[in-house]
């Protein structure tokens, strides 16, 4: 399509050919951008944290009118058949994979924000595993969480509890939650 006849469409017309991408857009980034922002260990800004848990709390219901915005767009396009010539059935092809893009990316949108990201990413650990300190693969610099019993101690990088937040372990018959 060119210039010229772009500019010719219709008002309508115009909203019908980009509600439906822009829509996309906004649902994929409306799911992602909290979960960039809450990411463990990445600093975070006030603004950004406040944004994104904003965003975390009307997701499900801005990648449902993203959903309603692209359906609409979808619908107000003129689907009326390219004269018939050579390209014109790929012109239609594109269309309908156009389409099915659109509608498919908001769904996943609506998805992905309507399930705890975090509660996926952050489970407890399984049953933990532990090594002789001369064994374990921990760096000097790195920090541990220390838990000790008598002549009992275990340690936990907090490299590893950063994802897990929670290991269920017992430090010699005493039941213990490490958490960080």
């Amino acid at each position: 399509m060119s210039t010229a006849s772009a500019s010719a469409l219709p008002r309508q017309s115009k909203f019908a050919l980009i509600a439906p991408y822009f829509a996309v857009i906004v649902a994929l980034a409306t799911a992602a951008y909290p979960m960039m922002v809450l990411y463990p260990f990445r600093a975070q800004g006030k603004r950004e944290l406040i944004v994104a848990l904003a965003l975390l709390r009307w997701a499900p219901w801005i990648t449902a009118l993203c959903i309603l915005a692209a359906s609409t767009g979808l619908l107000w396009q003129k689907w009326s058949r390219p004269a018939a010539r050579v390209g014109a059935w790929i012109l239609r092809v594109l269309r309908i994979v156009a389409s099915a893009i659109c509608v498919l990316g908001c769904v996943a949108a609506l998805m992905f924000a309507r399930v705890n990201k975090f509660e996926q990413m952050f489970h407890p650990a399984g049953t933990p595993s532990f090594l002789p300190p001369d064994q374990a693969k921990v760096k000097p610099k790195d920090m541990v969480l220390a838990v000790s019993t008598g002549a009992i101690s275990h340690a936990y990088p907090i490299l590893e509890m950063g994802y897990h937040h929670l290991i269920n372990d017992y430090v010699g018959d005493a039941p213990v939650v490490a958490t960080y």
